[in-house]
């Protein structure tokens, strides 16, 4: 929370957690996951998603060990939700 304030202009005035098919997923400008396993979203997940994200919603993701499932989830999981777009490994580092 602290780190997305400092490293942009988004005020994070609270932490809330939130499921996927929550209707405050909408008024909620910021996206945090993380994770060690594989996971697999619900249909109404994936529908709410590509719908928040289509509406410039922000979504950031981190994997917390080397677990390769994760990311292999991750990838597999947004190909879902963007099926006409190719998801690819970020090697992008902060």
């Amino acid at each position: 929370m602290k780190l997305v304030s400092r490293a942009s202009t988004i005020k994070i005035q609270e932490e809330r957690k939130l499921k996927l098919t929550d209707p405050e997923l909408y008024e909620t400008p910021f996206l945090f996951m993380n994770g060690h396993n594989d996971f697999v979203f619900t249909e109404p997940e994936v529908e709410n998603l590509r719908k928040y994200l289509g509406h410039g919603g922000f979504f950031f993701a981190s994997g917390c060990c080397t677990n390769p499932d994760f990311p292999k989830a991750w990838r597999r999981e947004f190909n879902r939700i963007f099926s006409n777009e190719k998801v690819k490994p970020s090697r992008m580092t902060i």
